[in-house]
């Protein structure tokens, strides 16, 4: 048995052209390439258990959770894995004869085992276990061989500069078990030299390519700060807030999010939301939860309301009869506007959201509260339009989540009535309580539509290497929402 044990690092020289959020690690000879799943698992953390944090989200997996992670990447390790490249190989005789290898390849890499233990004071440990396959021929026959491989890793990570995770391996050792011959052809004759030869080769080629999947790995976090798509005319990005914070039940991530518009950052000057999560269950199940705190959705829904998608004009012919919003119609709550236009025109109701939306998460509820100006203005013949008032409108909604495969979006239903006050008036005599009477259902029906509409767009939340979040439990706390999701 050989066993390769690493307990100091070596540095690494600094590669010519790397990303602000991809840096080297440090490895001893032993170290493995499967610390590349503790890294990912390990990577993405800050505070602990009933600590009070304020962050924008709150990233939190359990035990399992980290360890289903881990099992996410099995293929990559068992695909760097089988690259080792290894020597030919010559005994200069044994017994007589002379075993002269003409090449070795590793054929298979069958991962026997593959699991994630956290551990507060080095973020994780991850032992992985490998069956490789190898093939060697020589000029009268092709060996068939079996070499078994035991890495345990420990893994720190750190907080890259444009905010994703880096994952530094701080230990690592490897143990290679007895060679076993599957097949020995026509060959009879002893290999304790192979073996030899090949733990050799293993002690140093595990931990070169445990670097070459490391850096695989730091790649793919590089996208965890990576802007994404929201609408048409805006972006998202999600930055690591400080290092992460680990115990032996629980993996915690904060980090902040950042919207974009054509304009630039959209910056509210929010004071951070202090809250905390509750202890974690002895839950049997890998469960990854998000705490969105209140300032993601005002974030969220003033992006929305800056890109115009809460504003509307309402027409008669969009609720199916031009003759219900007409100068006519209005007569009732404004007297004097048959003197005005004995005949009657069309009245279109011009709605802008021109500030920005209040949200407020309270036990069980979300509520958005819009404060549009509506703009009654009538339609002349010559196509032109005029202002007959502007009211000021009070929008109560009662909002429900929905999380499908990563994306979050908004559904709203009214709570109570449009509440309306005049702003200003070309007109006198102007019965508020009447005409609300007369627009309601154009305010109720044809605009909550377009604020739903508006709403239905999907934010990507933020995950680990493309984990589809699918369908959570969904509670809404006091200045949160709490998404648990149940992987699988």
């Amino acid at each position: 048995m050989h066993v390769q044990d690493c307990s100091g690092p070596k540095e690494r020289p600094q590669r010519g052209a790397e990303s602000a959020c991809h840096r080297e690690a440090p490895f001893r000879s032993g170290e493995m390439f499967q610390i590349c799943a503790m890294a990912i698992v390990l990577g993405l953390f800050a505070p602990s258990q009933g600590m009070e944090v304020g962050p924008d989200i709150l990233m939190r997996l359990n035990q399992q959770a980290a360890d289903f992670v881990g099992q996410t990447q099995r293929g990559l390790f068992r695909d760097v894995l089988a690259t080792i490249p290894i020597p030919n190989f010559s005994s200069g005789g044994v017994l007589g004869v002379n075993l002269n290898i003409l090449s070795i390849q590793i054929k298979t890499v069958d991962v026997v085992q593959l699991s994630v233990e956290l551990v507060p004071e080095t973020k994780g440990r991850l032992t992985f276990e490998a069956d490789l396959y190898l093939e060697a021929k020589n000029l009268l026959t092709v060996l068939e061989l079996k070499l078994q491989a035991q890495i345990v890793a420990e893994v720190d990570v750190s907080r890259g500069s444009e905010g994703c995770p880096v994952a530094t391996i701080i230990a690592c050792s490897s143990v290679l078990g007895e060679m076993q011959v599957v097949s020995l052809g026509i060959l009879s004759a002893p290999l304790d030299l192979l073996q030899e030869h090949l733990h050799g080769v293993f002690s140093d080629q595990l931990c070169l390519k445990m670097s070459a999947a490391f850096d695989l790995m730091n790649t793919h976090l590089e996208d965890f700060s990576a802007l994404s798509i929201f609408g048409a005319v805006s972006q998202i990005q999600y930055t690591l807030t400080g290092v992460p914070a680990v115990t032996s039940e629980i993996i915690d991530f904060s980090l902040n999010v950042q919207f974009y518009l054509s304009s630039g950052i959209l910056d509210l000057g929010l004071a951070p939301v202090s809250f905390s999560l509750p202890a974690p269950t002895n839950s049997s199940g890998p469960l990854l939860s998000l705490a969105l705190t209140e300032n993601v959705f005002i974030l969220l829904y003033t992006t929305i309301q800056e890109w115009g998608q809460l504003d509307i004009e309402i027409t008669g012919q969009m609720l199916g009869d031009e003759s219900k919003l007409t100068t006519a119609t209005l007569s009732t709550a404004i007297p004097k506007i048959n003197e005005l236009y004995p005949v009657p025109l069309p009245v279109i109701l011009e709605i802008v959201v021109a500030r920005a939306p209040v949200v407020t998460l309270e036990a069980n509820n979300l509520t958005l509260h819009l404060m549009p100006s509506v703009d009654v203005r009538v339609k002349l013949p010559a196509g032109d339009t005029q202002s007959l008032l502007t009211l000021d409108a009070h929008v109560f909604l009662s909002v429900a989540l929905q999380i499908v495969h990563g994306k979050l979006s908004s559904s709203a239903v009214l709570i109570g009535d449009v509440s309306l006050s005049l702003l200003t008036s070309s007109i006198d005599s102007v019965n508020v309580s009447q005409l609300q009477s007369l627009i309601g259902d154009a305010l109720i029906n044809v605009y909550l539509q377009r604020v739903n509409a508006a709403l239905s767009v999907g934010l990507t939340l933020p995950t680990l290497l493309s984990l589809d979040l699918d369908q959570p439990i969904v509670a809404i706390n006091p200045g949160f929402a709490l998404l648990s999701f149940a992987l699988q």
